[in-house]
């Protein structure tokens, strides 16, 4: 049992990381491929990574940070949700 709570806690997480990463690019006034092209991704993978379907590695968030001049900390700041 402990493991489906861990598995939903990781996927609520990414869903939060794909937020932001997708309000960072809206925010900038970049398209996917744009924002793809900085993570040095695909636009496939890039629009899988916003919806939440896929992880994003630290080193892609860490060159999207620099380049958008954000700290890296921005992509991981607590959700303003409550705790379900």
């Amino acid at each position: 049992m402990l493991h489906v709570i861990q598995e939903y806690d990781a996927q609520r997480r990414r869903e939060e990381i794909a937020k932001r990463i997708r309000a960072a690019r809206h925010q900038f006034g970049i398209t996917q491929i744009e924002a793809a092209k900085l993570l040095g991704s695909s636009r496939i993978k890039l629009n899988r990574v916003e919806k939440g379907k896929v992880d994003v590695s630290a080193v892609e968030l860490d060159r999207l940070a620099l380049t958008l001049s954000l700290p890296v900390s921005f992509f991981y700041a607590p959700s303003n949700e409550s705790a379900h």
